[in-house]
């Protein structure tokens, strides 16, 4: 089994046409088409009922990667080296860690 976390901070899930099926959001504006999304959505299990505790980008994927409460509980920081997250857990269980931001570019 693979496991994809995607986090898109600048992406509002009504412009995502997996969430949406096609109906614009704006009135006069064409929907957004999100095929690629879409295909892989239709492949996955897709939460739709998640939510973050706080909307800062830091502290929700505090959130989402251990777990753990962020705002008001711990100050807006990088995750601290006692975290323990679902990185950590599933490298426990034999998952080989991949980080995308470190592909060599195009």
């Amino acid at each position: 089994m693979n496991v994809i976390v995607i986090v898109v901070d600048s992406l509002r899930q009504d412009h995502v046409s997996f969430y949406n099926r096609g109906k614009p959001v704006f009135e006069d504006v064409p929907a957004c088409k999100t095929p690629n999304i879409d295909r892989f959505a239709d492949e996955c299990v897709v939460f739709e009922n998640a939510y973050p505790c706080g909307l800062p980008t830091i502290p929700v994927r505090t959130e989402l990667m251990t777990g753990q409460y962020t705002l008001p509980y711990r100050p807006w920081s990088p995750l601290r080296d006692e975290d323990i997250t679902l990185a950590d857990i599933l490298r426990r269980e034999g998952y080989v860690w991949f980080d995308f931001r470190y592909l060599p570019s195009r």
